[in-house]
């Protein structure tokens, strides 16, 4: 039979505790417990909003860019906002 751990102020008996690292991604970087991922999107792309897709650790997945307001989209043309 297995051998009893001793307890910790960490935890009760027989809970395991890992630490965990990852080695550089070149594309994914870790901050905190957070994976991110940058993204770079056209100005024809965001402004009218849709879908690209972008690969997670997981597969690739569409990711949904909601579209910039019209007066924004004016206003990036160089129109005077009222």
């Amino acid at each position: 039979m297995g051998k009893e751990l001793v307890r910790s102020e960490r935890g009760a008996v027989g809970d395991l505790f890992l630490e965990v690292s990852f080695a550089p991604h070149p594309v994914n970087h870790e901050i905190g417990r957070d994976l991110y991922l940058e993204l770079t999107v056209a100005p024809w792309e965001a402004a009218p909003g849709g879908k690209v897709m972008m690969q997670t650790p997981d597969g690739k997945v569409a990711l949904t860019i909601p579209a910039m307001p019209t007066a924004a989209r004016n206003r990036d043309k160089g129109a005077k906002s009222c």
